[in-house]
């Protein structure tokens, strides 16, 4: 029997640090996990590369930031990207190490044809369907290449999708002159979303483990050890009643539910809805439960590495804003729980800064491989055994036809700099009607998060270190200047992003 270890990746979609009681939450959001804690090592500054899902996987599977990433030439926004071809990833680095890979996720932006299936001989998106390429190689897909079969020319009327955006637009355009109880788009929206319960754009999280599971067993059939990665989507809005009602935190009606989720579209503080993200924090703990207990039955547990981390996190409310715009770079969105359980069963609490572009180093390293040739190295011999470094610099970013973030920081500093190609100004929300803009300055702006880590003191960006704002000038770019994948979006995955609330 092989001893190398197997091991299990699970993401979560909109996952914030600050929401799990292994963090220090107030509320018992996370049980399973917080027993789990005790036996992990557990990361309190881990931060995504991205502020969205297709900025930040890049990171987790193969070390790409935006700025060294690919961006769909067809659509050229960050909230676009995919893996650059050839690159190495997770999947292809333990492949090569003698591991069956697997992964069974959901998202509609973690496409094959923009590399996400890189590595796995196994890939299965259940919200899209299965993978569209033969295989998985890293070249699937070549620069500015179109794909057969992914296009849809023929005519149709409006989409759900379709439905969703015009009545966001149309939401946020009256709560500028009316109260949210005055709108006259609010019910019209929530009957949307009870429409909208008869197809639900994601899937359940107990469906995605029980999919998941199976295809982790048939992948123990092999006897070889697994690599396997689930990523799970219930956090990202719209919440689903039923996940709300299954995490017991809160018991709330489908009417109730989607009128706050109608506060959440129209930036009102919503302390209903945020109890609702919390209950669902609940029930995804409760699948990540299951999941253990699957993997103790089928008696490989005590010989699996499981990481658990997010995407990236969610703005609640926090300064007056909900969900996860491209260019909004406060830490409600880039900081993100980080849990290792390895089987020597060691639990440490870990502080230093530590980049999710490094968990290629991380994983290698408690799964006892060597590490691999990725783009973002963090320059330390372990992530586990030595005290963080608070001078090691984690570097996040989104890049679009907007313009870049840029955000570097140590443990004392964090240093964001907005660059807009017209210097003049740039999107936070990205609500092509009503946006909100900051003022661009070449300066730059500064927090001292080792006192301030809610962001709340802006000082000018010439008070950080040099070293903070010189990286930032020598990352800037812009999507002119990165490799171009071409990929058409047939119509329902298209669709299902736009009820995601993404603008193709």
């Amino acid at each position: 029997m092989n001893s190398a270890p197997h091991v299990v990746l699970l993401t979560i979609d909109c996952w914030r640090y600050d929401r799990c009681g292994f963090n220090g939450y107030s509320r018992p959001t996370t049980p399973a996990l917080d027993e789990l804690a005790g036996e992990s090592f557990v990361f309190d500054r881990a931060f995504a590369t991205g502020s969205v899902t297709a900025g930040s996987f890049p990171g987790i599977l193969a070390g790409h930031h935006s700025y060294d990433g690919s961006v769909n030439s067809r659509h050229p926004r960050s909230e676009v990207q995919g893996i650059p071809p050839g690159s190495e990833t997770l999947a292809s680095h333990f492949r090569t190490n003698g591991y069956r890979t697997v992964a069974t996720v959901t998202n509609a932006h973690l496409l094959p044809s923009l590399n996400f299936d890189a590595g796995f001989d196994e890939f299965d998106n259940v919200e899209v369907g299965d993978r569209d390429d033969e295989g998985g190689d890293e070249s699937s897909v070549g620069d500015d290449r179109e794909r057969e079969g992914e296009t849809d020319s023929g005519s149709r009327g409006p989409t759900m999708g379709d439905v969703f955006q015009e009545l966001r637009r149309r939401l946020r355009w009256e709560q500028g002159s009316a109260s949210l109880l005055r709108n006259p788009y609010a019910l019209p929206f929530v009957a949307y979303r009870f429409n909208q319960l008869q197809n639900w754009p994601s899937p359940p999280a107990a469906s995605v483990i029980d999919a998941f599971t199976q295809q982790l067993d048939d992948a123990f059939e092999s006897g070889t050890p697994v690599f396997g990665w689930t990523h799970l989507m219930d956090l990202h809005a719209p919440i689903h009643p039923a996940q709300v009602n299954e995490g017991g935190l809160v018991s709330t009606a489908r009417f109730e539910a989607f009128r706050c989720d109608v506060e959440r579209l129209c930036n009102v503080y919503s302390p209903g809805y945020n109890a609702m993200y919390d209950s669902v924090v609940r029930y995804i703990d409760g699948q990540i439960a299951a999941l253990v207990a699957h993997l103790k039955e089928r008696g490989v547990w005590e010989n699996t590495v499981l990481v658990v981390t997010g995407d990236h996190g969610e703005a609640l409310g926090d300064r007056g804003f909900y969900g996860h715009p491209a260019h909004y770079m406060y830490d409600e969105l880039l900081h993100v729980p980080l849990l290792v359980r390895a089987p020597m069963g060691i639990g440490r609490r870990l502080d230093g800064p530590f980049s999710l572009g490094w968990l290629h180093e991380l994983v290698s390293d408690v799964a006892g491989v060597p590490r691999g040739q990725f783009p973002a190295e963090s320059g330390r011999t372990s992530h586990v055994t030595d005290e963080g470094d608070e001078d090691a610099v984690v570097v996040s970013d989104a890049l679009d036809d907007l313009g870049h973030s840029i955000v570097t920081r140590n443990g004392a500093w964090k240093y964001w700099r907005v660059c807009d190609a017209r210097k003049e100004w740039v999107y936070i929300d990205l609500d092509e009607e009503n946006p909100t803009t900051w003022d661009w300055t070449e300066e730059g702006t500064a927090f001292r998060v080792d006192s301030d880590r809610t962001e709340r003191h802006p000082l000018p960006g010439g008070v950080a270190p040099e070293a903070l704002s010189r990286l930032a000038d020598d990352l800037e770019t812009t999507n002119a200047d990165r490799p171009k994948l071409r990929v058409e979006y047939d119509s329902d995955v298209e669709d299902r992003l736009k009820q995601l609330g993404y603008q193709m």
